[in-house]
Protein backbone atom coordinates (compact mmCIF):
# COMPACT_ATOMS: atom_id res chain seq x y z
CA UNK A 1 0.00 0.00 0.00
CA UNK A 2 1.25 3.49 -1.07
CA UNK A 3 2.38 5.48 1.67
CA UNK A 4 0.11 8.56 3.06
CA UNK A 5 1.58 11.87 2.98
CA UNK A 6 0.26 13.67 5.51
CA UNK A 7 2.59 17.21 4.70
CA UNK A 8 -0.38 18.99 4.20
CA UNK A 9 -1.84 18.68 7.46
CA UNK A 10 1.89 18.19 9.23
CA UNK A 11 2.81 21.46 8.35
CA UNK A 12 3.27 24.34 10.65
CA UNK A 13 -0.29 26.04 11.17
CA UNK A 14 0.54 29.79 11.73
CA UNK A 15 -1.99 32.96 11.64
CA UNK A 16 -1.78 34.70 8.31
CA UNK A 17 -3.20 37.52 10.14
CA UNK A 18 -1.86 40.01 12.66
CA UNK A 19 -1.50 38.23 16.03
CA UNK A 20 -4.01 36.71 17.85
CA UNK A 21 -2.80 37.92 20.97
CA UNK A 22 -3.17 41.65 19.30
CA UNK A 23 -5.69 43.46 22.14
CA UNK A 24 -9.50 44.32 20.63
CA UNK A 25 -9.44 48.09 20.65
CA UNK A 26 -13.52 47.87 20.94
CA UNK A 27 -14.81 47.84 24.24
CA UNK A 28 -17.57 45.55 24.67
CA UNK A 29 -21.09 46.87 26.80
CA UNK A 30 -23.12 44.56 29.20
CA UNK A 31 -25.35 44.37 26.77
CA UNK A 32 -23.27 42.75 24.33
CA UNK A 33 -21.91 40.56 26.40
CA UNK A 34 -25.28 39.53 28.14
CA UNK A 35 -26.32 38.40 23.77
CA UNK A 36 -24.24 36.01 23.78
CA UNK A 37 -24.37 34.53 27.45
CA UNK A 38 -28.70 34.47 26.76
CA UNK A 39 -28.08 32.18 23.76
CA UNK A 40 -26.27 29.52 25.61
CA UNK A 41 -28.49 29.29 29.04
CA UNK A 42 -29.26 25.73 28.33
CA UNK A 43 -25.15 24.54 28.69
CA UNK A 44 -25.59 26.60 32.10
CA UNK A 45 -25.71 24.59 35.52
CA UNK A 46 -24.54 22.67 38.37
CA UNK A 47 -26.27 20.37 40.08
CA UNK A 48 -29.48 21.03 41.75
CA UNK A 49 -28.71 19.57 45.61
CA UNK A 50 -25.73 22.43 44.56
CA UNK A 51 -29.05 25.17 43.94
CA UNK A 52 -30.31 23.54 47.43
CA UNK A 53 -27.85 24.18 49.74
CA UNK A 54 -28.62 25.33 52.79
CA UNK A 55 -32.71 24.17 52.70
CA UNK A 56 -33.79 22.41 56.00
CA UNK A 57 -33.97 18.74 54.97
CA UNK A 58 -37.69 18.40 54.99
CA UNK A 59 -38.12 20.60 51.98
CA UNK A 60 -34.65 19.44 50.39
CA UNK A 61 -36.13 16.99 48.35
CA UNK A 62 -38.93 19.63 46.93
CA UNK A 63 -36.49 22.05 46.15
CA UNK A 64 -34.38 20.01 44.12
CA UNK A 65 -37.70 18.78 42.42
CA UNK A 66 -38.54 22.58 41.39
CA UNK A 67 -35.28 22.92 40.59
CA UNK A 68 -35.02 20.05 37.92
CA UNK A 69 -38.18 20.97 36.24
CA UNK A 70 -36.75 24.61 35.43
CA UNK A 71 -34.33 26.11 32.73
CA UNK A 72 -31.60 28.02 33.53
CA UNK A 73 -32.13 32.53 33.66
CA UNK A 74 -29.46 34.43 34.06
CA UNK A 75 -30.01 37.15 36.79
CA UNK A 76 -28.98 41.05 36.48
CA UNK A 77 -25.94 41.94 34.95
CA UNK A 78 -22.89 40.10 34.13
CA UNK A 79 -19.37 41.18 35.12
CA UNK A 80 -16.32 40.69 33.22
CA UNK A 81 -13.55 39.89 35.84
CA UNK A 82 -10.78 39.49 33.19
CA UNK A 83 -9.51 39.69 29.81
CA UNK A 84 -6.48 38.27 28.27
CA UNK A 85 -5.06 37.94 25.10
CA UNK A 86 -4.70 34.63 23.75
CA UNK A 87 -1.61 34.01 22.02
CA UNK A 88 -2.01 30.49 20.39
CA UNK A 89 -5.62 31.36 19.82
CA UNK A 90 -7.26 29.89 16.79
CA UNK A 91 -3.84 28.56 15.93
CA UNK A 92 -5.60 25.09 14.84
CA UNK A 93 -8.50 27.12 13.36
CA UNK A 94 -9.23 25.96 9.94
CA UNK A 95 -10.76 29.43 8.99
CA UNK A 96 -7.89 30.89 11.06
CA UNK A 97 -6.60 33.13 7.93
CA UNK A 98 -9.66 35.25 8.75
CA UNK A 99 -9.23 35.41 12.35
CA UNK A 100 -7.27 37.68 14.30
CA UNK A 101 -7.05 39.36 18.16
CA UNK A 102 -8.10 36.39 20.00
CA UNK A 103 -8.90 36.82 23.31
CA UNK A 104 -10.60 35.43 26.63
CA UNK A 105 -13.41 36.92 28.88
CA UNK A 106 -13.48 35.55 32.33
CA UNK A 107 -17.42 36.40 33.33
CA UNK A 108 -19.15 36.21 36.45
CA UNK A 109 -23.02 36.04 36.65
CA UNK A 110 -25.54 35.16 38.86
CA UNK A 111 -27.88 32.51 37.38
CA UNK A 112 -31.74 31.06 38.45
CA UNK A 113 -33.50 27.53 38.29
CA UNK A 114 -37.40 27.81 39.81
CA UNK A 115 -36.62 30.53 43.31
CA UNK A 116 -32.93 29.35 43.86
CA UNK A 117 -30.15 31.51 42.46
CA UNK A 118 -26.13 30.70 42.11
CA UNK A 119 -23.08 32.38 41.10
CA UNK A 120 -21.32 30.98 38.11
CA UNK A 121 -17.99 32.62 36.26
CA UNK A 122 -17.96 31.06 32.55
CA UNK A 123 -15.12 32.02 29.78
CA UNK A 124 -16.11 33.48 26.17
CA UNK A 125 -13.95 33.64 23.32
CA UNK A 126 -13.62 37.32 21.33
CA UNK A 127 -12.02 37.48 18.14
CA UNK A 128 -11.56 39.75 15.32
CA UNK A 129 -13.27 38.25 12.18
CA UNK A 130 -12.66 39.16 8.42
CA UNK A 131 -15.66 37.98 5.94
CA UNK A 132 -16.87 38.37 3.14
CA UNK A 133 -18.72 41.88 3.93
CA UNK A 134 -15.73 42.81 5.80
CA UNK A 135 -14.40 43.40 9.66
CA UNK A 136 -16.99 41.89 12.75
CA UNK A 137 -16.13 41.27 16.12
CA UNK A 138 -17.36 37.92 17.29
CA UNK A 139 -18.22 36.44 20.91
CA UNK A 140 -19.21 32.24 21.19
CA UNK A 141 -18.32 30.26 24.22
CA UNK A 142 -15.14 28.89 25.27
CA UNK A 143 -14.54 25.36 26.85
CA UNK A 144 -18.78 24.99 26.65
CA UNK A 145 -18.41 21.73 28.68
CA UNK A 146 -16.91 23.67 31.65
CA UNK A 147 -20.47 25.79 31.67
CA UNK A 148 -21.82 22.93 33.60
CA UNK A 149 -20.48 20.33 36.14
CA UNK A 150 -19.43 17.79 33.79
CA UNK A 151 -21.88 15.01 35.46
CA UNK A 152 -24.82 17.18 33.75
CA UNK A 153 -26.57 16.36 30.54
CA UNK A 154 -25.89 20.27 30.02
CA UNK A 155 -23.11 19.68 28.11
CA UNK A 156 -24.99 18.36 25.53
CA UNK A 157 -28.00 20.56 25.47
CA UNK A 158 -27.34 22.09 22.54
CA UNK A 159 -24.83 23.52 19.76
CA UNK A 160 -22.91 26.60 21.49
CA UNK A 161 -24.12 29.50 19.55
CA UNK A 162 -22.39 32.92 19.23
CA UNK A 163 -22.55 36.89 17.81
CA UNK A 164 -20.44 37.98 15.01
CA UNK A 165 -20.94 41.50 14.55
CA UNK A 166 -25.21 41.35 14.96
CA UNK A 167 -25.62 37.88 13.31
CA UNK A 168 -26.62 34.94 15.70
CA UNK A 169 -24.67 32.20 14.91
CA UNK A 170 -23.29 28.43 15.49
CA UNK A 171 -19.81 27.91 14.30
CA UNK A 172 -20.39 25.26 11.71
CA UNK A 173 -22.12 28.08 9.90
CA UNK A 174 -18.88 30.07 10.55
CA UNK A 175 -16.45 27.74 9.03
CA UNK A 176 -19.46 26.93 6.19
CA UNK A 177 -19.25 30.47 5.03
CA UNK A 178 -15.41 30.90 5.46
CA UNK A 179 -14.66 27.84 3.93
CA UNK A 180 -16.86 28.29 0.48
CA UNK A 181 -15.18 26.74 -2.38
CA UNK A 182 -12.35 25.40 -0.15
CA UNK A 183 -12.22 21.46 0.83
CA UNK A 184 -14.09 20.92 4.78
CA UNK A 185 -11.71 20.53 7.17
CA UNK A 186 -10.30 17.88 8.41
CA UNK A 187 -11.26 15.81 11.50
CA UNK A 188 -8.72 13.86 13.43
CA UNK A 189 -9.05 11.61 16.76
CA UNK A 190 -6.39 10.02 17.84
CA UNK A 191 -7.75 6.30 19.37
CA UNK A 192 -6.06 2.78 20.85
CA UNK A 193 -5.83 0.48 17.50
CA UNK A 194 -8.41 -1.53 18.51
CA UNK A 195 -10.81 1.26 19.08
CA UNK A 196 -9.98 2.11 15.37
CA UNK A 197 -10.77 -1.54 13.83
CA UNK A 198 -14.26 -0.36 15.80
CA UNK A 199 -14.52 2.55 13.49
CA UNK A 200 -13.22 1.56 10.26
CA UNK A 201 -15.93 -1.77 11.06
CA UNK A 202 -18.88 1.36 11.26
CA UNK A 203 -20.18 -0.64 14.11
CA UNK A 204 -22.12 2.30 16.04
CA UNK A 205 -23.02 -0.36 18.77
CA UNK A 206 -19.34 -1.30 19.29
CA UNK A 207 -18.61 2.32 19.93
CA UNK A 208 -21.52 3.29 22.35
CA UNK A 209 -19.59 3.93 25.61
CA UNK A 210 -20.20 6.24 28.20
CA UNK A 211 -17.27 7.13 30.88
CA UNK A 212 -15.96 10.06 32.56
CA UNK A 213 -16.33 12.67 29.72
CA UNK A 214 -20.09 11.67 28.48
CA UNK A 215 -22.11 9.74 31.31
CA UNK A 216 -26.01 9.25 30.11
CA UNK A 217 -23.94 10.18 26.28
CA UNK A 218 -22.81 6.44 25.37
CA UNK A 219 -22.48 7.80 21.49
CA UNK A 220 -20.57 11.42 22.05
CA UNK A 221 -17.24 11.20 20.77
CA UNK A 222 -14.50 13.90 20.21
CA UNK A 223 -12.93 15.26 17.16
CA UNK A 224 -10.35 18.22 16.47
CA UNK A 225 -10.43 20.02 13.23
CA UNK A 226 -6.69 20.39 11.27
CA UNK A 227 -4.94 19.66 14.66
CA UNK A 228 -2.68 16.55 15.94
CA UNK A 229 -2.42 18.68 19.74
CA UNK A 230 -3.99 15.43 21.10
CA UNK A 231 -1.26 12.79 19.44
CA UNK A 232 0.49 10.72 21.92
CA UNK A 233 3.76 12.08 21.57
CA UNK A 234 3.31 15.29 22.74
CA UNK A 235 3.05 14.25 26.22
CA UNK A 236 6.64 12.84 28.41
CA UNK A 237 5.43 9.21 27.77
CA UNK A 238 4.20 7.25 24.46
CA UNK A 239 0.26 6.22 25.39
CA UNK A 240 -0.56 2.96 23.91
CA UNK A 241 -4.45 4.37 24.09
CA UNK A 242 -3.05 7.01 21.14
CA UNK A 243 -1.61 4.67 19.33
CA UNK A 244 -3.64 5.02 15.98
CA UNK A 245 -5.13 8.28 14.56
CA UNK A 246 -8.39 8.40 13.14
CA UNK A 247 -9.08 10.95 10.16
CA UNK A 248 -12.13 11.86 8.42
CA UNK A 249 -11.12 14.00 5.58
CA UNK A 250 -12.93 17.44 4.09
CA UNK A 251 -15.85 17.44 6.81
CA UNK A 252 -18.88 18.20 4.20
CA UNK A 253 -19.39 21.56 6.38
CA UNK A 254 -23.55 21.24 5.01
CA UNK A 255 -24.03 18.70 6.37
CA UNK A 256 -22.49 19.74 9.67
CA UNK A 257 -24.74 22.36 9.68
CA UNK A 258 -27.43 20.34 9.75
CA UNK A 259 -26.64 17.82 12.42
CA UNK A 260 -25.72 21.19 14.50
CA UNK A 261 -29.19 22.50 14.08
CA UNK A 262 -30.82 19.23 15.02
CA UNK A 263 -28.56 18.36 17.78
CA UNK A 264 -26.79 15.39 16.83
CA UNK A 265 -23.48 16.82 16.22
CA UNK A 266 -21.16 20.51 16.48
CA UNK A 267 -18.24 22.13 16.92
CA UNK A 268 -17.42 24.57 19.65
CA UNK A 269 -14.44 26.25 21.01
CA UNK A 270 -12.02 24.05 22.71
CA UNK A 271 -9.31 24.51 25.75
CA UNK A 272 -7.65 28.12 25.68
CA UNK A 273 -8.74 28.96 22.00
CA UNK A 274 -6.27 26.96 20.10
CA UNK A 275 -8.53 23.94 18.33
CA UNK A 276 -12.26 23.80 16.85
CA UNK A 277 -13.84 20.86 18.73
CA UNK A 278 -16.41 18.46 16.65
CA UNK A 279 -18.49 16.49 19.19
CA UNK A 280 -20.80 13.87 18.03
CA UNK A 281 -23.77 14.14 20.45
CA UNK A 282 -26.66 11.27 19.58
CA UNK A 283 -26.49 7.87 17.81
CA UNK A 284 -27.92 9.91 15.25
CA UNK A 285 -24.50 12.18 15.09
CA UNK A 286 -22.10 9.30 15.26
CA UNK A 287 -24.19 7.65 12.45
CA UNK A 288 -23.65 10.59 9.87
CA UNK A 289 -19.93 10.35 11.07
CA UNK A 290 -19.86 6.92 10.50
CA UNK A 291 -21.35 7.19 6.35
CA UNK A 292 -18.33 9.85 5.68
CA UNK A 293 -14.94 8.60 4.48
CA UNK A 294 -12.61 7.53 7.10
CA UNK A 295 -8.72 6.78 7.30
CA UNK A 296 -7.25 4.38 9.64
CA UNK A 297 -3.64 5.48 11.03
CA UNK A 298 -1.13 3.87 12.88
CA UNK A 299 1.47 6.03 14.83
CA UNK A 300 5.05 4.29 13.72
CA UNK A 301 7.12 7.10 15.28
CA UNK A 302 10.02 6.45 17.24
CA UNK A 303 10.44 6.74 20.45
CA UNK A 304 11.50 10.09 21.78
CA UNK A 305 9.82 11.57 17.90
CA UNK A 306 9.30 15.06 17.79
CA UNK A 307 6.93 14.64 15.18
CA UNK A 308 4.42 11.92 14.12
CA UNK A 309 4.97 9.37 11.73
CA UNK A 310 1.88 8.00 10.46
CA UNK A 311 1.18 5.41 7.91
CA UNK A 312 -2.07 3.28 6.63
CA UNK A 313 -3.29 0.64 8.71
CA UNK A 314 -3.14 -2.68 6.41
CA UNK A 315 -6.81 -4.09 6.48
CA UNK A 316 -5.35 -7.40 7.40
CA UNK A 317 -3.89 -6.52 10.59
CA UNK A 318 -5.52 -7.89 13.37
Amino acid sequence: MRALLLAALLAPLSLNTASAGDPLTEKISVSALLAPLSLNTALLGEKPEIFCAGIAPAQRLACIERVKAAATEIVGQPEIIEIAPLQRGAEDWPNRSRIGAVERLEVSLLMRRADRSLPKRVSLVRFEHRGRKGKEVCLFPLAHAQWSNEELPQRYAAAPRGLCGTRTLDFATLLAEDLQGKPGPNAIRFVSCEEAEIWRQRDVAGLARAGTWNPGHPFAKFFFLDSFAFWRGEGPQARTDYACALRIPALPLRRMRELSASGDAWFSVYDEGRQIELTSVTRTGLEALLSLPLEILDDVSPAGAASMQLKPRPRSRP
